[in-house]
């Protein structure tokens, strides 16, 4: 039987914590079990006793029966005696010990009664498990002792029982971690001594990383410490397996105290890591200057050259760490040494947009036009990334605006082509040629127009650009920004002046380049922007005719509401019809034809739309232009009708689709004949079908062969 209290706990549990002996012999008296739980964590009245040290209760509760090996239901499934221990209740433990507690159990991690006692310091509760026989160097499931415990936490008293109980002093955990490396991560001075004075060996390595007591010291800037393992004799210069000496990892992680602690005692200040790094380039890297200081008043190299032909002062600069960059500065760092790709601090500086870092290097004297591997100065870097605040910093160091890098490019241009508008107008206020060509002829326009940066465009313009200047590939900035679509980059170029039937070195407009990429509200913008609709020149048919033939039917809806002419011809005699059934668009044919498109126009061939279409096998527009009727025995000049054209291409859904529309005896029999000369087997049954189902119908084809004369349709294939 088990009665509650007001709380709802238990009345044995409740009189086990308040250490009540005479209430818990009463209550059990009266029938309270000893093995009743409570709670979530299913605690006994034991437990309750154990964690809180009621010694006269837990006695009490001993006397009845309580079991010393029950379990919570708790994730760590710890026994009474980890509870006593863990609370440091030295009599509880001697009590429960005496009342049969296993002095070896583990929870689920493995962890002995000792170890809990161990990692919260209780002196007293590990000298009485040890002197009640627990194994003082019983592991954990990662192989720490209750030794690693004690000295992970700094408590050095219990380190001393552990010791003094006979610990092993190097045992290693699973890791390789020894007590010294957990002492030391933690800055635990006083248990670092204690396990030296017990012969801790100062150089262990951990297995996995390589790393020393020292190492561990160092990494987290425990200065006290890293003198303390100096003092006993530490290799300061040991090196972990990334070759990572304890004076990087102070170095990097800015514990300038370490650093000096280390370098007076003779740390090498030029050692190398596994990427060639030192310790000075490391604290310029994340920027720790006061490091950096310790470092080079230690004899550090200023110049030594580390990763990727990178020095300390490229490292800073690179990361924008002004103070570092001063500091190096002042310690006498090369403002002009390359890194393996040829920039200059400067240059790493700038591309960054570290201004701050810019102006410090140019106040040192820094060479403002230096070039990369690549011919890029630092203005150009930092306009091709639109850092403004920097571009105009190097503007005003003197920097050349009208500088070309290997490709000639200007920074104006590497500004433009990324859209960098604030960028753009910096460098033309400070003076920059507006029209300057680049290696391949494209002006500042050009590169902003192509990539649709309109803000830019309208920079551009406003400060005098050419809106007509024939680029290198012979297009101007609007056919530019027509080719790509960029509707707003077009207006813009319209609204400054740009000429919308300007031609590109081949005779198309900016209208056919918007037709031909089906952008059709560029198509609109153009002809809104009064872009000539049926513009020709040379061999470049009307822009219906390109939009036509790629397909673009929304393009080909725009120009003909635009008022283009439907049954214009190209300089082949093909209307924009013709084009579009060549190729099968067949939503372009009908949008064609509900323009008005002739559907009998014919090309200088004598072809006709349905010609085009059949002789591709484009079914779909075959059926499209017989729908809208188009004569289906109309002959090209050399006599063949579009069932011929088909036959011969061994396209037999087109033929299908002819045969189906009515075509001429006289053409099905020598399309037939074509078909069969030509090995299209498919063709062939197609026509055998239709002769079945003709001869089922009672109308055979004799009289059709009768009628046949010599040398009708003889056309040559």
């Amino acid at each position: 039987m088990q009665r509650s209290g007001p709380a709802g706990v238990p009345e044995l549990h409740a009189a086990a914590a308040r250490n009540d002996k005479k209430a818990v012999k009463q209550l059990i008296a009266r029938g309270s079990s000893v093995h009743a739980t409570c709670g979530r964590a299913g605690y006994t009245p034991l437990m309750y006793a154990a964690a809180l040290g009621k010694v006269a209760a837990l006695n009490q509760l001993l006397l009845h029966g309580a079991s010393t090996s029950a379990l919570p239901e708790g994730a760590t499934r710890s026994t009474v005696l980890h509870l006593a221990a863990t609370g440091g209740h030295t009599a509880a433990v001697q009590a429960l010990l005496a009342g049969g507690a296993s002095v070896g159990a583990v929870d689920i991690y493995g962890c002995t009664a000792l170890h809990c006692a161990a990692t919260k310091g209780h002196t007293a509760a590990v000298q009485a498990l040890l002197a009640a026989g627990a194994s003082v160097d019983a592991e954990t499931s990662d192989g720490f002792t209750a030794l690693h415990a004690a000295a992970a936490g700094g408590h050095t008293v219990a380190v001393q029982a552990l010791l003094a109980g006979g610990a092993s002093v190097g045992a290693e955990a699973s890791c390789g971690r020894t007590a010294l490396h957990e002492a030391a991560a933690d800055g635990h001075t006083a248990a670092i001594q204690a396990l030296l004075a017990a012969g801790a060996s100062v150089d262990a390595v951990v297995a996995s990383s390589g790393r020393t007591a020292l190492h561990e010291a160092a990494a987290g800037g425990h200065t006290v410490a890293v003198k303390a393992l100096l003092a006993a004799g530490a290799s300061v210069d040991v090196v972990c397996r990334s070759r990572y000496t304890a004076l990087h990892v102070a170095a990097t992680r800015g514990h300038t105290a370490a650093v000096k602690a280390l370098l007076a005692a003779g740390a090498s200040a030029g050692a190398v890591d596994s990427n060639g790094d030192t310790a000075l380039f490391l604290a310029a890297v994340v920027g720790h200057t006061a490091a950096v200081h310790a470092l080079l008043a230690g004899g550090a190299s200023v110049d030594a050259v580390c990763r990727l032909g990178f020095t300390a002062l490229l490292a800073a600069a690179t990361h924008g760490h002004t103070a570092a960059v001063h500091a190096l500065l002042a310690g006498g760092a090369s403002m002009d040494a390359v890194s393996s790709n040829g920039d200059t601090a400067l240059q790493a500086a700038a591309a960054k947009g570290h201004t701050a870092a810019v102006q410090a290097l140019l106040a040192a004297g820094a060479s403002v036009d230096a070039v990369d591997s690549n011919g890029v100065t630092a203005l150009q870097a930092a306009a091709a990334k639109g850092h403004t605040a920097a571009v105009k910093a190097l503007l005003a160091g003197g920097a050349s605006g009208d500088a070309v890098e290997g490709r000639g490019l200007t920074a104006l241009q590497a500004a433009a082509a990324k859209g960098h508008t604030a960028a753009v107008q910096a460098l033309l206020a400070a003076g920059a040629s507006v029209d300057a060509e680049a290696s391949c002829g494209r002006t500042a326009l050009h590169a902003a127009a192509v990539a649709g940066h309109t803000a830019a465009v309208q920079a551009l313009l406003a400060a005098g650009a050419s809106a007509d200047a024939l680029g290198g590939c012979g297009f101007t900035a609007l056919q530019s920004a027509a080719t790509n679509g960029h509707t707003a980059a077009v207006q813009a170029l319209l609204e400054g002046g740009a000429s919308a039937d300007a031609e590109a070195s081949k005779g198309q407009t900016a209208l056919h380049c918007a037709a031909i990429g089906g952008h059709t509200a560029t198509v609109q913008a153009l002809l809104a922007g009064g872009a000539s609709v049926d513009a020709v020149s040379g061999r470049v048919g009307p822009a219906l005719h390109w939009a036509a033939a790629k397909g673009r039917t929304a393009a080909v809806q725009a120009l003909l509401a635009g008022g283009a002419s439907v049954d214009a011809v190209d300089s082949g005699g093909q209307t924009a019809l013709l084009a579009a059934a060549a190729e099968g668009h067949t939503a372009a044919v009908q949008a064609l034809l509900v323009g008005g498109a002739s559907v009998g126009a014919v090309d200088g061939y004598g072809f006709t739309a349905l010609h085009a279409a059949a002789v591709k096998g484009h079914t779909a527009a075959v059926q499209a232009l017989l729908a809208a009727g188009a004569s289906v025995d109309a002959e090209a000049s050399i006599g063949w009708t579009a069932l011929h054209a088909a036959a011969l291409g061994g396209h037999a859904a087109a033929v299908r689709a002819l045969l189906a529309a009515g075509a001429r005896a006289s053409a099905v029999l020598k399309a037939e004949r074509l078909a069969a000369a030509a090995g299209h087997v498919d063709v062939v049954a197609a026509f055998e079908h239709r002769r079945k189902h003709c001869a089922a119908c009672g109308a055979g084809l004799a009289g059709a062969q009768e009628a046949l004369r010599p040398g009708e349709g003889q056309a040559s294939s």
